[in-house]
């Protein structure tokens, strides 16, 4: 499980807390102790960094990263390249909104994640359980069950 800064980890904690897994902050520029990593990124309205402690991220960690808002999408490309960067595997994205007009879903890197049944799109399927989820072939998604499952050997 992986909260960005700052309220992702607001998000992310109870969640991680109720499943019984570990939780990676993914923190702005400067507030992280120690060894870090970090990627730039570009802002509607500026650039700006986001690092990581690299040691609490075990290679091939199987990872969910949650925030509150996408927007234009920068923030969370740069979460995916920068938890990738540390080792992990990226298997889900759950937000809490979309501000759809802003298109940040159609980046590359966000593209190519599963999203979270709380972001609705067009070419959206009904599932009487789950809500609308994004079609898919990954393996888990950020709802329920699915998460308990997707974990795995208790790597958040």
């Amino acid at each position: 499980m992986a909260g960005l800064e700052s309220r992702g980890f607001i998000l992310a904690a109870p969640l991680a807390v109720r499943l019984g897994i570990g939780m990676i902050t993914v923190r702005k520029v400067g507030k992280l102790p120690g060894p870090v990593i970090g990627v730039d990124y570009t802002l509607e309205y500026g650039t700006a960094r986001m690092e990581v402690r690299p040691d609490t991220v075990v290679p091939g960690q199987r990872v969910l990263v949650i925030d509150d808002v996408l927007a234009t999408g920068g923030t969370a490309s740069a979460s995916i390249e920068l938890l990738e960067q540390a080792g992990a595997s990226i298997e889900a994205i759950c937000m809490l909104l979309e501000l759809t007009g802003l298109g940040g879903r159609e980046l590359r890197d966000v593209r190519s994640i599963p999203w979270s049944p709380s972001m609705p799109r067009e070419n959206a399927f009904d599932d009487p359980v789950v809500g609308r989820r994004r079609k898919s072939t990954a393996k888990s998604s950020c709802v329920g069950s699915s998460v308990h499952g997707a974990r795995g050997d208790s790597q958040g």
